[in-house]
């Protein structure tokens, strides 16, 4: 097999890259070193970076990092998020947070702090910068995932 990236021989270790293609693809399977060289790859945790629907990426073990980080705020950050989203809003995000916390076993505060820290990987902010985004436009829109079936 050949790495889409230098062309050479990919050798015993395949990784698979989230890279957009010309087809639409977030699959590029690429040899080690190329992998290692890609902005999708985190050095830190030598993995590949998760692919999202809207062409960004970021480290699983770095989200999880940063969960375990602010924990301690989950709480508040729930609280401020009822207090300050809409109706219909808050009953979009409680209503994922049930589920999530349901296929996760995680509460459902952790759950939307997962959410949040995805959403500050995959944009390079903090915690607070996406908090204070998602108050500001009374939506959580940039925090869950599209839905399919409407």
């Amino acid at each position: 097999m050949k790495c889409e990236l230098c062309g050479k021989d990919i050798g015993d270790i395949v990784v698979s890259l989230p890279l957009k293609k010309v087809d639409g693809s977030l699959s590029t399977m690429a040899c080690l070193k190329c992998a290692e060289n890609s902005s999708v790859y985190c050095k830190k945790h030598k993995k590949p970076h998760l692919g999202f629907i809207d062409d960004t990426t970021a480290c699983i073990y770095c989200i999880e990092e940063m969960v375990a980080e602010n924990r301690d705020k989950e709480a508040s950050i729930f609280s401020n998020l009822r207090e300050h989203l809409l109706t219909e809003e808050l009953n979009r995000l409680l209503e994922w947070a049930a589920a999530s916390s349901f296929i996760t076993g995680n509460s459902q505060k952790t759950c939307v702090l997962r959410a949040i820290a995805t959403k500050a990987k995959r944009s390079n902010q903090s915690i607070e910068e996406v908090l204070e985004k998602i108050v500001e436009a009374k939506s959580v829109e940039s925090i869950l995932p599209i839905e399919i079936f409407p």
